[in-house]
């Protein structure tokens, strides 16, 4: 499994980036791993594999949504 240059794998970057749209659509109590990972293609158990936590993964995909707008 290679990284990108932000040192992710490309499970991560889908992982985020469903988190993210999860986010902005239902917000942080509704966005549930099993619903990340669904829409991300991806296992559930892979959210704590790589992020340890929902709240860890949505965390990242906040910051990864604010310094993507950022460098925009």
């Amino acid at each position: 499994m290679s990284a990108d240059e932000n040192g992710r794998t490309a499970t991560e970057e889908k992982l985020l980036r469903a988190a993210g749209e999860l986010l902005s659509e239902v917000g942080p109590r509704a966005a549930s791993v099993r619903a990340v990972a669904r829409r991300a293609g991806v296992n559930h158990g892979l959210v704590h594999h790589y992020f340890g936590s929902k709240e860890a993964l949505l965390r990242a995909a906040m910051v990864d949504r604010k310094s993507t707008r950022l460098n925009s």
